[in-house]
């Protein structure tokens, strides 16, 4: 593993950091994850070369409270593609990646997407990353998809896209990194730390659990649910 001296001191109990910014005064606080869909489990299988278009992303009204299904945000960050023969998100140049690259649609194999909200001075955020190349080693062959987006550098300032890309290769991420200069997963919030989770069954793109900080058992528990 690459060293992660320059981001300090990893906290060895997940919890989350106080945030630099303030969540809208009306968020809705979480409670319980929303039931899976019936229909997630449904997944076709890749489409044949007769077979119709895929399936257009989820109509609105779209949401920021569990139970609502999330508009197609879309950020510049590193995400794996067909364009060589590795599953390496960081040898290739940033591009866009959006919410609809993790919809069943588009990725029939997905069946539920994790968004980590990050930034390089936040040590919590750091110990989830540490964990996070075991995490989807083994839920993404069950369908779990794992994104992060990070809010800031470790200067405090707006995350550039140069910095997203060395915390993916710091802390030997083989998942999906994005930068998030606009903090456009603040209406998501439902308190003002980070690291923030949000949790989103693939199918109907619709949010299931809003998590600060780490729960391992609250976490398994949601990935079983919807998971091969």
């Amino acid at each position: 593993m690459r060293s992660v001296s320059r981001f300090g001191l990893l906290l060895t109990v997940w919890g989350g950091c106080a945030a630099k910014y303030e969540p809208p005064a009306d968020e809705e606080v979480d409670g319980a994850v929303a039931e899976p869909d019936a229909a997630a489990s449904d997944v076709d299988a890749a489409p044949g070369p007769d077979a119709p278009p895929p399936r257009a992303y989820p109509a609105g009204p779209y949401g920021t409270a569990t139970g609502r299904v999330i508009v197609n945000l879309a950020w510049q960050g590193f995400r794996d593609t067909g364009a060589d023969a590795d599953h390496d998100p960081f040898n290739e140049a940033a591009h866009t990646v959006s919410l609809e690259d993790y919809f069943v649609g588009r990725d029939p194999g997905s069946r539920l997407l994790i968004i980590t909200s990050s930034a390089g001075w936040c040590a919590a955020c750091q110990e989830e990353a540490t964990h996070m190349p075991g995490m989807a080693a083994e839920w993404s062959p069950r369908g779990v998809r794992f994104l992060t987006a990070m809010l800031e550098d470790e200067a405090g300032r707006p995350c550039p896209i140069a910095f997203a890309r060395e915390w993916g290769l710091d802390f030997d991420l083989t998942t999906d990194v994005v930068a998030d200069p606009q903090a456009l997963l603040d209406p998501y919030y439902s308190s003002n730390s980070i690291p923030f989770n949000l949790f989103i069954e693939t199918d109907g793109m619709t949010i299931v659990r809003k998590m600060h900080g780490w729960d391992d058992d609250v976490a398994e528990g949601i990935f079983d649910a919807y998971a091969d």
